[in-house]
């Protein structure tokens, strides 16, 4: 009676095979997981800042969004801002409070922007002296470059309306 199976050499030939081929894909999905963590990072603060706005617009008052101490990096709250002050004090409501970028992402500010924006209650973006309030946050991955598929901007315009960007003439190979 004949048997039919494989032998150990056939065996490890296909062990093998499918070694190298792990190997090969693992860079392209290392790739691909980095771009879903900026996506990811990108969309947090996107959703904090319309959070903010939208929250300004059903109280009728005005809502912060402050970088930490440390920096946006060390992450940001939203609260209600009473006095304008863009500073988090008793009696003002905290509504987020979000937790520190992933470790080797970073996140700048041009000076339109700062350490912190603050929304009027009809949902407008202003200073804390009643000026217009628009800019752009840059953020960047483990790359160290702004470079497309490497780092976002998210700009704030004139109506306080945010939007992710993810090609701009911020994303010039520039370090992050």
């Amino acid at each position: 009676m004949s048997q039919h199976g494989t032998t150990l050499t056939e065996l490890l030939l296909a062990v093998a095979l499918m070694a190298l081929l792990t190997a090969m894909a693992l860079p392209s999905f290392s790739g691909l997981v980095q771009k879903d963590r900026l996506t990811q990072t990108s969309e947090r603060l996107y959703r904090d800042l319309t959070h903010a706005r939208t929250q300004a617009i059903q109280r009728g008052q005005p809502v912060a969004l402050v970088a930490h101490p440390a920096g946006w990096d060390h992450g940001w709250t939203v609260f209600v801002d009473t006095n304008h002050n863009r500073q988090r004090e008793t009696g003002e409501s905290l509504l987020r409070d979000a937790p520190a970028l992933p470790p080797g992402f970073a996140l700048s500010t041009n000076a339109g922007i700062g350490v912190a924006i603050g929304y009027r209650g009809d949902g407008r973006s202003e200073r804390p002296n009643g000026g217009l309030q628009m800019g752009t946050w840059l953020l960047c991955d483990g790359g160290g470059t702004a470079n497309p598929g490497h780092a976002v901007t998210l700009v704030v315009s004139a109506t306080g309306r945010a939007r992710i960007s993810p090609s701009s003439d911020h994303l010039d190979g520039s370090p992050c």
